[in-house]
């Protein structure tokens, strides 16, 4: 089935998320009697998640000659405490094997002793749904399709492509004439003449066409 396009220039993003797990880095950086460590999803991430399954990963080296001994407990409000890690030299153990997170909850890291400052980069998992990002650009070979008359069409190719070259047999058959941002184009026995000579990638024309038909752009010279 052919895509039709109605393109606004401004309706090309649309919210989509994808269930994933990445690794983090959380910086771990206490003294005694220090205060919670509030986990901070968006700053971890850059993502403000509303809910996550957080676990310590393992397979790094724990050595912590001369950086001290500490113990981390997690905890969220209206939830019971679960060790996250606990840090002797030369052994790292972890508790829970995961970790719920949800937003609005306070969820952080407790800290329940630790003997000298304790500094060192602990890495994490984070599972949740992350949005995929859509930059509105639209993928070289997507369907574009036009009806009788004038329609605004992106060029989605990466580089500038001449007007005879993009344009298919089939669209120089039909198409009228283009119209850009301070340039123009008019189909004249199949060729196309006049100011605008090139697609610039990214940028929107109004094709004015005899019939409606689908057609692909030739993104190469």
């Amino acid at each position: 089935m052919k895509k039709i396009i109605l393109m606004c220039l401004f309706g090309l993003m649309f919210s989509q998320v994808k269930l994933e797990t990445r690794l983090y880095d959380i910086q771990i950086d206490t003294y005694i009697n220090s205060s919670p460590f509030y986990i901070d999803l968006l700053e971890i991430t850059g993502y403000d998640l509303d809910l996550a399954i957080i676990e310590v990963v393992t397979n790094n080296d724990y050595s912590s000659s001369g950086l001290g001994s500490m113990r981390l407990d997690y905890l969220c409000d209206g939830t019971d405490t679960k060790m996250f890690f606990e840090h002797y030299p030369d052994e790292f153990q972890i508790g829970s094997s995961h970790h719920i997170f949800r937003k609005n909850q306070n969820c952080r890291l407790l800290q329940i002793f630790t003997n000298n400052a304790y500094q060192r980069t602990i890495t994490i998992s984070i599972t949740a749904e992350f949005p995929e990002e859509d930059t509105g650009y639209i993928e070289e070979g997507f369907d574009f399709c036009l009806a009788s008359g004038n329609n605004l069409v992106a060029f989605p190719c990466d580089n500038p492509v001449s007007v005879n070259t993009a344009l298919p047999n089939l669209a120089q058959s039909e198409i009228e004439s283009i119209i850009g941002a301070g340039d123009a184009a008019i189909n004249i026995n199949g060729q196309f003449q006049g100011s605008l000579s090139n697609f610039t990638p990214g940028k929107g024309y109004w094709f004015k066409s005899e019939s409606s038909f689908c057609f692909n752009y030739t993104c190469a010279e």
